[in-house]
């Protein structure tokens, strides 16, 4: 009986042995989740980054960011807050050390697309969306006063006194305000 409780003994040595070792070599992990967990947005909108960490030792020394330095509003540890006005691809780094001095490095590539562009023109008793810049057929959406009215062309005739605004989608779901008109006849 002695002799199987000895080995009893020696194989749970011999598990701790490995399942502490196995436990020491679990290296520090690193990854990035975006707003909405996408990575296509368009022009002008403000996203976050937020690198996530697994494994490790739990308390971390260092979080770095790396990337489009005119993009970056701000990075608080392991969140970086971007926005890019010109479309395209880029990439970020996050980089991040625990008190153990295990390291971590991932990269993500975020993708921005044109958002579109116009301006309102008041000409004689009507309204034009002007210097259209889009991705697809826009859709626009009028408003009279902060509220919205039955208007779906570039072009709005028959105008009544007020504030005038237009909200422009194209294709691509990226949407566009243009700056307020007053009209008064």
């Amino acid at each position: 009986m002695a002799m199987n409780n000895k080995k009893l003994i020696i194989c749970l040595i011999f598990f701790m042995l490995v399942f502490l070792n196995y436990a020491k070599t679990q290296s520090l992990f690193a990854y990035i989740e975006t707003t909405g967990g996408k990575n296509e947005f368009c022009t002008n909108q403000i996203i976050t980054l937020v690198g996530q960490t697994e494994n490790g030792s739990g308390s971390f020394l260092n979080h770095t960011w790396m990337g489009n330095n005119e993009m970056i509003i701000k990075t608080i540890e392991n969140v970086a807050i971007i926005k890019s006005n010109k479309s395209g691809s880029y990439q970020f780094t996050y980089t991040v050390k625990d008190n153990t001095g295990e390291e971590a490095t991932v990269n993500i590539t975020i993708f921005f697309k044109e958002s579109p562009f116009a301006n309102l023109v008041i000409s004689n008793n009507e309204i034009l969306i002007n210097n259209i810049v889009s991705a697809g057929e826009p859709k626009y959406t009028w408003f009279l006063n902060g509220k919205e009215i039955e208007v779906s062309e570039k072009r709005l005739q028959s105008v009544e006194n007020g504030e005038y605004k237009v909200v422009i989608t194209d294709g691509n779901g990226c949407s566009f305000a243009t700056k307020k008109v007053m009209y008064s006849k």
